[in-house]
């Protein structure tokens, strides 16, 4: 019997949707943030609905385990036949969906320092000599809320 095992290298839980040809109902399965699963283990496929299945998968980003590290940017469910996804390469993928997300956020916040800038101007009449922004992170902890800097962003006026 054939075997394919799908793994989530993200933070989050991800709800898998396939159908199987002799099955009218759409199938459904969870694969938990950082783990994997055997997919329809409990109906026994052959190799080809389960080839089946991966036909509806690689074409919304699914990639085989072997391609994890040329991958770049978001990785989304990867992909292995016959035997679970070994822990060290599935971390891998976690680890390059943190930093994609995190470059993703500092972007995102930059964009946002340009386009407030580009406000403010707008709303003065007069481009400002700099702008700067601090991004915060504000925790709290046994009620008493921290403050932490994660990043400041200065643009001078061109």
């Amino acid at each position: 019997m054939a075997e394919l095992f799908i793994a989530n290298p993200n933070r989050q839980h991800w709800l898998l949707h396939y159908r199987l040809p002799e099955v009218t109902n759409l199938q459904e399965e969870v694969v938990p943030a950082g783990g994997q699963i055997s997919v329809a283990r409990f109906r026994k496929p052959s190799e080809a609905q389960l080839q089946g299945i991966l036909d509806q998968l690689i074409p919304i980003g699914m990639i085989e385990v072997k391609a994890l590290h040329r991958q770049k940017g978001k990785i989304g469910l990867v992909y292995q036949w016959g035997k679970p996804i070994d822990i060290e390469k599935l971390s891998i993928g976690i680890q390059q969906n943190g930093e994609t997300a995190l470059k993703e956020a500092d972007d995102a916040r930059h964009d946002q320092a340009v386009a407030t800038m580009e406000d403010l101007s707008k709303l003065t009449g007069a481009e400002p000599e700099s702008f700067e922004v601090e991004v915060s992170e504000v925790t709290e902890e046994f009620g008493v809320k921290k403050v932490k800097p994660v990043r400041t962003i200065k643009k001078a006026a061109a």
